[in-house]
């Protein structure tokens, strides 16, 4: 399921309004409006919208995109890396910090 399409059902799902997440991401209703109805819409702005979504509306919009349109053996896959992830997690505290890519750069 393509962006847009998962966005706009989990606003349904959870009866979240477009105007009201428009306001949490300090976006215009319109763009909102327009990302609903298929409009392309800047990656900046698509990352408001995510961020502006409570935490089970996240994770129901990402099931959406990333996993309803797998197969099983794809579904598997995913749940082998991130059962790997979650492995090596507990075996080094600072995994977490390791994996994310700095948004800005480190001086050492």
């Amino acid at each position: 399921m393509d962006f847009s399409n998962a966005f706009d059902l989990t606003l349904k799902e959870f009866s979240l309004t477009g105007k009201a997440v428009a306001i949490d991401a300090g976006l215009r209703e319109a763009t909102v409006s327009n990302f609903r109805n298929g409009s392309d819409i800047r990656t900046d702005s698509l990352e408001k919208l995510i961020k502006a979504l409570p935490p089970e509306a996240k994770q129901f919009l990402f099931l959406k995109v990333f996993v309803d349109d797998l197969n099983p053996p794809a579904i598997a896959t995913m749940l082998g890396l991130l059962a790997g992830r979650l492995k090596e997690s507990q075996r080094d505290p600072d995994y977490i910090d390791k994996s994310v890519i700095s948004q800005s750069p480190v001086s050492v």
